[in-house]
């Protein structure tokens, strides 16, 4: 009986020494204290969450929590830190699941979509998005058809602007008529379909709205919201009454589908879904699914592209001495007697220069889409509870100055070597540019992004 005593003892102790050293080794995050209950979500709005976080981060560092009502959201602030979440193989597992979000369960046919799904380990993300960047292989840089569909839009943008005959306008509206052009090229494989324009901003408008992390703690709540008098019914209906036009975008699309077909990113899909039907296999892409990509892929890509577009305009206007280096570029390597083309800008490393600083000095996109961490981890040091929702900050990581040295100036030659040759990809500072994620959701549309925003610029300033 007094062994067994012992035995007890000795095994209480041991289990209180090893939870008390645990316990030396964990650092409890900081963060902002908020209100009882709400914690900061009325600190917190759609316009202001990516400088609140900045003021965060000054304060708390590389790491920060945040309560919005019941929601913990743990925040990274380095490049480091976000790249050991996203893509380390110790935790890659824990971190790439999304949080639930009103946009998917309501617009993305419940979260099943590349970008939306929740779970990035499920055998649905790594189709889909295996899917998703085949159907831009077969049809992105460097396929000739679509290239020459698209520069041809390129020649219809820059006979509008020229008809201006250099009086004052208002580029984005033409900018988002051309943007629209593009994205239904991308994913119809034809520049001549008919098609309402204004569908594609009107939906993406609202998307961008309700991908908002406060807003969407507040919908996921109170999603009786979308009914009732106030901002959040008004977005809500003007983006389902445009969500309702892209499935009739769709059904025109697969109206029109022949077998074998994948000219467009739609029809590749249907291409997709025809051979599993053919085969007797369940079908992974049903048409509510391909709706979903189809919404998805007009949302971020136009999104995206537009503030890449119009931030490069508004860095131009207050930096000619950029616009004559980048002239001087293009007039080196391709000359005034054709329109630019990837496999010559390529040679124009200014140009990527200024497409890389682009992207860090006014982020497309501030806080990347959520990720969530469903079970209890330590990362480093930091103990990271279980349903946690995680957010890269990137627009702290653009504007660190321990990283950057003068972030808030705008400079493409800190991307460029002594020889003026573009900065390796392994380089820090090429390392430490997150405008389109990292690991295993980064977006698979990053080359089409980067390269269509090229494209234009060096149109505009080649004339």
């Amino acid at each position: 009986m007094f062994l067994e005593i012992i035995c007890v003892c000795f095994c209480i102790f041991a289990s209180y020494f090893f939870i008390a050293k645990f316990k030396q080794n964990i650092i409890v995050i900081d963060g902002p204290k908020g209100l009882p209950v709400f914690g900061c979500i009325l600190e917190l709005g759609h316009e202001n969450m990516y400088s609140k976080f900045w003021t965060y981060a000054e304060k708390y560092g590389e790491i920060f929590l945040v309560k919005m009502l019941w929601e913990n959201v743990i925040v990274l602030n380095s490049s480091q830190l976000i790249k050991k979440a996203f893509s380390d193989k110790t935790y890659k597992q824990q971190f790439n699941d999304r949080p639930d979000a009103f946009y998917g369960q309501y617009f993305l046919t419940m979260s099943q979509t590349v970008g939306s799904t929740k779970y990035g380990s499920a055998a649905f993300h790594r189709n889909a998005k295996k899917q998703f960047i085949h159907a831009l292989h077969v049809y992105g840089p460097g396929v000739t058809e679509f290239e020459e569909l698209f520069m041809a839009e390129i020649d219809k943008f820059m006979k509008e602007i020229q008809q201006k005959d250099g009086n004052l306008f208002y580029c984005q509206e033409i900018i988002d008529s051309t943007l629209s052009n593009t994205i239904s090229i991308l994913l119809s494989g034809d520049s001549k379909i008919d098609f309402d324009r204004n569908m594609f901003w009107d939906h993406a408008d609202g998307a961008d709205f309700f991908l908002n992390a406060n807003v969407n703690v507040v919908m996921l709540a109170l999603p009786i919201l979308r009914f009732l008098p106030g901002k959040y019914s008004r977005q809500y209906r003007s983006a389902r009454k445009a969500f309702e036009k892209l499935e009739k975008y769709f059904q025109n699309i697969k109206a029109n589908f022949k077998p074998g077909d994948t000219r467009g990113l739609v029809n590749n899909y249907l291409e997709y879904q025809r051979q599993e039907k053919t085969a007797g296999e369940q079908i992974s892409f049903t048409d509510d699914k391909i709706v979903g990509q189809l919404a998805e892929v007009a949302v971020g890509g136009m999104l995206t592209i537009r503030s890449l577009l119009t931030n490069s305009i508004l860095v131009l206007l207050n930096h000619p001495e950029y616009q004559s280096r980048i002239q001087t570029e293009l007039q080196l390597h391709i000359g005034n007697d054709r329109y630019p083309e990837l496999a010559a800008l390529k040679k124009c490393t200014f140009l990527q220069a200024f497409e890389i600083e682009m992207e860090r000095y006014i982020n497309a996109v501030p806080l990347l889409l959520p990720h969530f961490c469903r079970y209890q981890i330590k990362l480093e040091d930091y103990d990271i509870a279980a349903n946690t929702t995680v957010i890269a900050n990137v627009w702290y990581v653009h504007h660190d100055p321990k990283v950057w040295g003068d972030p808030w100036t705008f400079r493409p030659e800190r991307f460029l070597d002594h020889d003026g040759n573009l900065l390796p990809q392994d380089n820090q500072l090429r390392k430490s540019v997150l405008t389109f994620g990292y690991g295993r959701r980064s977006c698979p549309g990053e080359l089409f992004g980067r390269t269509r925003n090229m494209l234009y610029i060096a149109a505009i300033l080649q004339r």
